[in-house]
């Protein structure tokens, strides 16, 4: 991923809000084996938006666990397809000019 792209799919997580309650996020990088090598962080590609709640925060996946975040709030996974799935969506209605409120499509 090229910083320029990093830069556009941050800019684009921050302004969704968090995937599970929509307040203002931090970028969470998805934790576990499948996501990344011993000692590393994930992707930049995979990364959704959380709030510091359920970032680091009491309700947080690094606080309780990815096991019981996954349970209560779905998985990584599935977050990650929603966020592609909206990014790309907002990325079609900036080439087609419509700017209106896009974010909660």
């Amino acid at each position: 991923m090229s910083k320029q792209e990093r830069t556009e799919r941050f800019n684009l997580l921050s302004e969704m809000g968090c995937a599970i309650c929509g307040q203002p996020p931090q970028i969470h990088h998805l934790i576990g084996t499948k996501w990344r090598g011993m000692g590393q962080k994930a992707d930049d590609r995979h990364t959704i938006p959380l709030c510091l709640n359920h970032h680091t925060g009491q309700q947080g996946i690094h606080k309780v666990g990815m096991r019981q975040w996954e349970f209560q709030y779905g998985t990584q996974e599935e977050l990650l397809e929603i966020t592609n799935h909206k990014i790309e969506m907002i990325k079609e209605i900036h080439k087609k000019g419509h700017c209106h409120d896009y974010l909660h499509v």
